[in-house]
């Protein structure tokens, strides 16, 4: 089972239109390269699980670039990152 938000974004990206403001934000879509990556990752053998764990990880900018590398190496140059990265870690509080 995936979160209602992933599957939003895996229905948008198969049905090549853009997802809602939540999922822009979630995901890191920040141009139509970003949206374009996270679109030919799915298309070619990324999972809705693998997509839905990229916000188990943090939200995570590496996480979703890990994804696209796997999946869409064509999109390698397309970095994200979330605004869930720009947060302080607890790490930071040492």
């Amino acid at each position: 089972m995936v979160r209602s938000l992933t599957q939003h974004t895996y229905d948008a990206l198969m049905m090549d239109i853009w997802p809602r403001s939540a999922a822009i934000v979630d995901f890191g879509i920040d141009s139509a390269a970003h949206l374009g990556a996270l679109q030919s990752a799915i298309k070619h053998g990324g999972s809705i699980e693998e997509l839905d764990a990229t916000i188990d990880a943090a939200h995570s900018g590496d996480a979703l670039n890990a994804f696209v590398q796997k999946h869409a190496r064509a999109y390698r140059d397309v970095s994200f990152e979330t605004v869930y990265d720009l947060l302080p870690s607890d790490a930071d509080d040492d």
